[in-house]
């Protein structure tokens, strides 16, 4: 169905404009729209004022085009039910959206039921009254009346029979009202103000929203002050319009009502059958609704939904699925509607809004590539935050994914701040902007050139291989004769998205989950099996044959080519094969004229002409041949003396080759050398902070020391009772021996703390003369490599490539099929669920085996956390498998994490349990069980690593952790008691 003659004619105010860009533009790029002051004022229509958000947005939404094209973008990405409540319009405002019949497979037609609203709105003649303002306000209420009685049908998606005799109708029934009206009107003669005006739409409407309405209201007040419109013929209008809706949705027309098994049981049971790029499917939770709806009696299907997902189902799978349950359900056609930018959204079974997932997914790309910026700004440096960002991308955009699921709004917003904060490190790093193009238009060097300015050839170096695929791509589908800027933004957008899911196959995989592989038009999908027309037509035709459009823009244009208003690839084509055509007829015309004019002389003259005009040829021939074979034995002389050449090169190479695999070596340890050196001067640190706590530890023991000789001096003195003064001194003496024998063993600490730094230092003192020789070293490598490059180059520029043998470093394949076959191995076994099912069975054990919820728990948890670590498993094996299918080589396989099993804890209290089946699990295991993570990082903790108990709560945390803590809070994570680092403060005895 084409609406580009109705989306032409929709009315949009400037309100609900910038509501909908807010929408349809990313946020980064509204920010850069700088309004002038006092723009509100001006009487702007729409497509002006769309060209003045263009006009003040610093060059940075030059991709949507002209003001018209990016006008009728929006009109059409509105054009959704209830599009009003998800752009936030003025209640005031009228309906913006064309209301859509949809058929289903017998050709009926049926109408959603909030379109019904929309309908009305537009069926209701809009120059009702004779003055403007008047008919303003009329709008105004009527628009509140109808969202008013759209509140009906919230929290739903249903469908209703559309009949066009029944609604051409209705314009004569609302006359017939009208008519009424003005006969029993009594409020004809009252002189109105505002107030009473405000009171006679409040009764009029139960359900007054101050808060809402506020904008009614200031424009009701404008309208008395201004004294410019009438009143009267205001509320007659707005009364019969309210009599007419009192009609039309009263008890016993239930048809546009919500379903209701007592109220409306007549009404049809419709399941949307949605179609995107030829693949045919629907919702399952409408589907599974409709069928509990129409099969009460079965058992109930039921089908949630998870993170914001909405699954679907294939419609021919659910024919074959669901025949005997489907019967009595309505089917209706329902296209994907999208612009060149977005998607259009689609109302969820619960009256919400969603849209595919694989939409969604580009949607997401095109933001990175242009709000963003993000490949102009990441280099070599920082791919790795890259690789990591798509990897994260994959747990929503998983590969693993079996149907087509559609996205909830709600879902998408999250989901986008999330991935969108993981750039906000790069958000300072300037990039280059895409330039204009010129008036003569795009060609396909333009593209390369720009691919090359944006930075992009750091990133993925063989972009440009796409530039001319783009370029065709892109030119069939231009609006103007030449391509402009915001095709040019196309083209670069395209080379990105093929370079990005060439790159990172993942994503590749779950856009052919989605069944949406047909927006990849240059990547050829292995599984669809599918081959690209493009990719067709490029291996049949020659790369001679086929002209670059730079080349063609440069050939002179004939008189009729000119007159042309287009000038497609193929047509121009066609020129040339016809000038080809045109030329080889005027040389056979040519001929035929030359053998007339000689055809009047004798006979005989002509065959001896003849005779030897082929005489003459074959001596020209021999000659010919003979030149050649001169040239070609020379040629051989020439060969012979360059490859004994190059052999003497291709020595000087392997030695050259040995020589920077000694570098890379050299590197290597130096690197190793520098990490040494670098641990070395932490220990050093540490050692020295040790040494100065504890000489401030030995001058608080000597201070002790000399207290203790005070004490003693003064005891002599003040007691002369023998017994008591030998009892104290016996005891100070013992205390001093005591502090004195701690003194020799901390000075003995510390002189083998200093011998270590002595130690450390020589250690040190050494690398670095070797680090020197090593650099020496490296040094004359690197002078005689650049010799060697350099005269390399001159012996490549002076002879042709010749083809290296192949070696014996590269793998084999059977290498790679064997290591494919381990994983393929390793995937079976998991597939049967044999490990799980014997998981479960071991929980079940145990929850049988004692009645405390808190081994229940443990228990959940623990398999919980055994599935989720079968799930990784599996997919890691999975990413593998791909990637050995794909590169064929085993190098960038990722290591497999560990093999899935239950924790320490978990086996602890299973064996307990069963080796005392009687005895229930006493509290200590339970309490191990609590201990076996770490309060810190959540992770268990292994036999071999290290731990540190708190004396006070008794609680154990790694070693690593809690000195990283404990440097900065003295205290116990758990108790917040006082507690030190052993290491760092070690006990005195």
């Amino acid at each position: 169905m084409n609406f580009e003659k109705e989306f032409s004619e929709i009315y949009m105010s400037n309100s609900q404009i910038a509501h909908v860009m807010k929408k349809y533009i990313p946020e980064k790029l509204m920010n850069c729209v700088k309004l002038p002051p006092g723009y509100e004022e001006k009487e702007l229509n729409a497509e002006e004022m769309v060209q003045a958000i263009l006009s003040n947005s610093d060059n940075m939404l030059r991709m949507y085009g002209t003001a018209r094209e990016l006008l009728l973008d929006l009109k059409r990405f509105q054009n959704f039910p209830l599009s009003h409540r998800h752009f936030g319009f003025d209640p005031k405002e009228p309906y913006s959206t064309i209301p859509i019949a949809y058929r289903n497979m017998n050709g009926e037609a049926f109408m959603n039921k909030a379109d019904v609203y929309c309908l009305l709105h537009k069926i209701i003649v809009k120059d009702l009254l004779e003055s403007p303002k008047s008919d303003e306000l009329f709008n105004s209420m009527k628009a509140i009346l109808l969202k008013w009685y759209e509140e009906r049908t919230q929290g739903v998606c249903e469908f209703c029979i559309h009949e066009e005799a029944s609604w051409a109708q209705t314009q004569y029934i609302f006359s017939a009202i009208q008519e009424l009206c003005t006969k029993n009107s009594n409020f004809m003669c009252q002189e109105w103000n505002y107030e009473k005006a405000l009171n006679y739409f409040k009764a009029l409407l139960p359900g007054w929203k101050q808060q809402e309405y506020c904008g009614f209201e200031k424009d009701l007040k404008a309208f008395f002050d201004s004294k410019s419109g009438n009143f009267k013929d205001v509320s007659l209008a707005i009364r019969t319009f309210a009599e007419f809706l009192k009609g039309f949705f009263s008890p016993s027309r239930t048809m546009h009502l919500p379903y209701d098994k007592e109220t409306n049981p007549n009404c049809p049971i419709v399941v949307r059958v949605f179609k995107s790029h030829g693949v045919q499917f629907v919702m399952k939770s409408e589907l599974f609704n409709a069928i509990n709806i129409r099969n009460p009696d079965l058992k109930r299907l039921k089908c949630k939904e998870v993170d914001g997902k909405l699954m679907a189902m294939s419609y021919e799978e659910v024919q074959k699925e669901y025949k005997d349950r489907i019967g009595n359900i309505e089917f209706i056609k329902c296209p994907i509607q999208r612009t060149d930018h977005k998607a259009v959204p689609i109302m969820t079974p619960s009256g919400g809004h969603c849209i595919l997932a694989a939409d969604f997914l580009f949607e997401m790309l095109n933001e990175l590539i242009f709000a963003e910026q993000i490949f102009r700004k990441i280099g070599t440096e920082t791919w790795n935050a890259l690789r990591r960002f798509f990897f994260q991308m994959t747990n929503f955009f998983s590969p693993h994914h079996k149907s087509i699921f559609f996205v909830t709004l709600e879902e998408q917003e999250k989901r986008k701040e999330e991935l969108i904060v993981f750039w906000k490190q790069f958000e300072n790093v300037p990039a280059n902007n895409i330039r204009n193009v010129g008036e003569d238009g795009l060609t396909v060097q333009d593209l390369k050139d720009e691919l090359a300015n944006l930075g992009l050839l750091d990133t993925f170096p063989k972009i440009q291989d796409y530039a001319e695929s783009v370029y065709s791509e892109v030119f069939k589908a231009k609006k103007e004769a030449f391509l402009r800027t915001c095709d040019l933004f196309k083209a670069v957008e395209k080379c990105l998205l093929n370079c990005i899911f060439k790159t990172f196959p993942n994503l590749q995989l779950f856009v052919h989950s989605q069944k949406a592989c047909q927006r990849l038009s240059l990547i050829n999908c292995k599984l669809c099996n599918v081959p690209n027309p493009a990719t067709r037509v490029l291996e049949m035709a020659p790369e001679a044959a086929i002209p670059s459009p730079a080349d063609v823009q440069k050939t002179p244009v004939p008189e009729k080519a000119s007159r042309m208003e287009t000038s497609s690839p193929d047509d121009i084509q066609k020129t040339l094969a016809a000038q080809k055509n045109t030329s080889n007829s005027e040389g056979v015309i040519q001929m035929t004229s030359h053998v007339e004019k000689e055809s009047k002389n004798c006979e005989k003259c002509l065959r001896t002409s003849e005779m030897c005009n082929e005489a003459k040829k074959e001596l020209r021939m021999t000659q010919n041949k003979l030149e050649k074979y001169e040239k070609k034995a020379k040629r051989t002389e020439d060969v012979e003396k360059e490859l004994k050449a190059l052999k003497l090169e291709m020595k000087r190479l392997k030695t050259f080759e040995e020589k920077a695999k000694r570098l890379e070596d050299v590197e290597k340890k130096l690197k190793e050398r520098n990490l040494e050196q670098k641990q070395m001067r932490l220990e050093m640190k540490t050692l020295e902070g040790k040494m100065e706590q504890k000489t401030l530890e030995l001058e608080t023991k000597r201070k002790e020391c000399e207290d203790l000789k005070k004490k003693l001096e003064e005891h002599e003195e003040r007691f002369y009772g023998i017994s008591n003064f030998t009892v104290t001194n016996h005891y100070q003496s013992e205390r001093i021996e005591h502090i004195l024998s701690q003194l020799e063993i901390e000075k003995q600490t510390t002189q083998s703390l200093e011998q270590q730094i002595h130690d450390f230092q020589k250690k040190d003192e050494f690398q670095m003369n070797q680090i020197s020789e090593n650099l020496r070293l490296m040094e004359g490598l690197q002078n005689e490599i650049q010799g060697l490059s350099l005269r390399n180059a001159e012996l490549q520029k002076a002879t042709p490539p010749i083809t290296p043998s192949t070696s014996s470093e590269v793998e084999s394949p059977s290498f790679y099929r064997e290591e494919l076959w381990k994983l393929q191995k390793i995937k079976d076994s998991f597939c049967q669920k044999k490990q799980v099912t014997v998981a479960k069975e071991m929980v079940e054990r145990l929850k049988s085996s004692t009645n405390r919820q808190e081994i229940h728990q443990i228990a959940d948890y623990e398999l919980l956390q055994f599935q989720g670590k079968v799930y990784q498993y599996i997919e890691e094996v999975e990413l593998n498998i791909q990637k050995i299918r794909d590169t064929r080589e085993c190098s960038s396989v990722f290591p497999l994490p560990d093999y899935p099993a239950f924790s320490r804890r978990f086996l602890k209290i299973y064996w307990n349990s069963i080796d005392n089946p009687k005895l229930d699990v006493p509290e200590s295991v339970v309490g191990e069980v609590a201990d076996s993570e770490c309060l810190i990082c959540f992770f268990e903790m292994n036999s071999d690593q290290k731990t540190l108990k708190c004396e006070h709560c008794k609680k154990v945390t790694h070693q690593k952790c809690a000195s990283k803590w404990l440097k900065i809070h003295r205290s116990c994570p758990h108790c917040r008691r006082e507690q030190l680092d052993p290491e760092e403060f070690p006990n005195l005895s």
